[in-house]
């Protein structure tokens, strides 16, 4: 693609070479392969500032440079966008070198801190259960029309912005209709949506996380909002009105909002859908959403907020209330979210739960506490590198709401080990007896099954 073509819609400061130059591939990454017809885009990152590798994108044969402060050394046959800020524009850029393939798609961004996988991913399973080609981009998986694929993704929690536009093309070219994906903090502050063309945004809930990234609580929220914020007013905003931060989401966007809660809450909020749990048990919930009642192989109150989620949209994507009904109650829950797994020892139940918060954790347990047990063995650990303050709060609930704590190693990346159980340790109640430190984690899972025995 030519590169005035890339710059259609676009403002920049200057052009300092030919825009006639055909480009083929994009980077932000030097360690990445270049062709003879690349394009670099000097990001200034959280931790590295794409300007000072300028150089080495020319060396590799880089043949334009978007940047923001031009270099003090130019360099023949390369060819240099001055830009206000390269993130605000880079999603556009990249956008129209793949055709924008958001504006062909319709697009659900799932966002908050728990819940985003499995609305994700019920999302996606719905859509195939009604005969649609979708994609699922998410922390469990990329998956195109029930397959997964690989996405080459080099962040952790979710794509850059070349390859999201990359991987919402290749949906496109897959003949997908509709993309579920999850928009997390780091991803909505690093402006990794700029750009692409959201057709639905759904808020889950917020609480404390990710605190090692954002400097504190309110960074962590406006990040979430920003979501709503840029949303188009042909877009719909589905709203979890039951927690605190609902309101404050759409205080300011511009889409069509449509709010949903728990239908046994007494409070004088109005909800446009809700829910009303008939029975449970450990395999699954007889629910109603609105006025159809459903069983769904999904246990917790916290799961029929998510599922009510995935109702409304499912609404407002134009499918029948009906419909929906049934394609709710034969998906299946994400992997590692309230996943059952059953073993050789007759009467233990395994739980696998990717509960990474507090407030998520406390949900799980509270839910299991409900079910029939006789005893309920918890094991727990937390990653590395990551929000500190929250280790011992996770600590103290595991204790509370369990017979028996394992703490474990879960990827402790960089940080020592024994930093991480010393925090994990400084919640827990030294009276109680009910807790333990086994750092590798296969021995940790066989005293687990073993202590569920006794």
């Amino acid at each position: 693609m030519k590169l005035f073509n890339l710059l259609k819609g676009i403002t920049y400061q200057s052009i300092l070479g030919n825009d006639n130059v055909d480009i083929d591939n994009l980077t932000q990454d030097t360690r990445e392969e270049f062709t003879k017809n690349t394009a670099y885009f000097a990001v200034k990152g959280t931790q590295v500032d794409g300007h000072n590798y300028i150089d080495d994108a020319i060396e590799k044969g880089a043949l334009v440079i978007f940047c923001e402060t031009k270099p003090d050394n130019i360099a023949d046959n390369v060819s240099y966008v001055v830009l206000d800020s390269v993130l605000d524009v880079m999603g556009y850029i990249v956008s129209n070198f793949y055709d924008n393939p958001s504006h062909k798609l319709k697009i659900i961004a799932i966002t908050g801190t728990n819940g985003k996988t499995t609305v994700a991913t019920s999302l996606y399973q719905s859509l195939l259960l009604l005969g649609e080609k979708s994609a699922l981009f998410s922390t469990a998986g990329d998956f195109i029309n029930g397959a997964e694929f690989h996405s080459d993704k080099k962040a952790s929690s979710s794509m850059e912005i070349i390859e999201l536009h990359k991987n919402l093309r290749k949906s496109l070219n897959e003949g997908c209709s509709y993309v579920c994906l999850e928009a997390t903090s780091h991803a909505l502050d690093q402006q990794r949506l700029v750009g692409t063309k959201i057709a639905g945004a759904i808020f889950t809930n917020l609480t404390q996380d990710h605190l090692d990234y954002h400097p504190d609580f309110n960074h962590y929220q406006n990040s979430k909002k920003r979501l709503f914020d840029e949303l188009e007013n042909s877009a719909f905003a589905l709203v979890n009105i039951d927690d605190s931060y609902g309101s404050t989401m759409i205080s300011e966007t511009q889409a069509h909002i449509i709010s949903y809660g728990n239908r046994a809450y007494l409070n004088p909020i109005s909800r446009d859908l809700t829910f009303m749990v008939k029975g449970f048990g450990l395999t699954g919930t007889e629910v109603y959403f609105n006025e159809i009642l459903t069983e769904v192989k999904f246990v917790g109150e916290f799961n029929m907020y998510n599922l009510i989620a995935v109702y409304g949209a499912l609404l407002q994507l134009g499918f029948n209330m009906v419909e929906i009904g049934v394609a709710l109650s034969r998906i299946q829950g994400a992997r590692g979210r309230m996943e059952i797994v059953t073993g050789e020892k007759e009467g233990v139940i395994g739980i696998v739960d990717y509960a990474h918060t507090p407030d998520a954790l406390e949900n799980v347990l509270a839910t299991l506490a409900e079910l029939p047990h006789n005893k309920l063995i918890t094991l727990v650990g937390v990653g590395g590198d990551r929000d500190r303050i929250k280790r011992p709060l996770m600590a103290k609930i595991a204790q509370k709401n369990s017979d028996h704590v394992l703490y474990t190693s879960d990827n402790p990346r960089t940080e020592n080990p024994e930093q991480i159980f010393s925090d994990l340790l400084s919640g827990c109640d030294v009276q109680k007896k009910n807790f333990e430190k086994i750092e590798d984690r296969e021995l940790a899972i066989k005293k687990a099954v073993e202590l569920s025995g006794t």
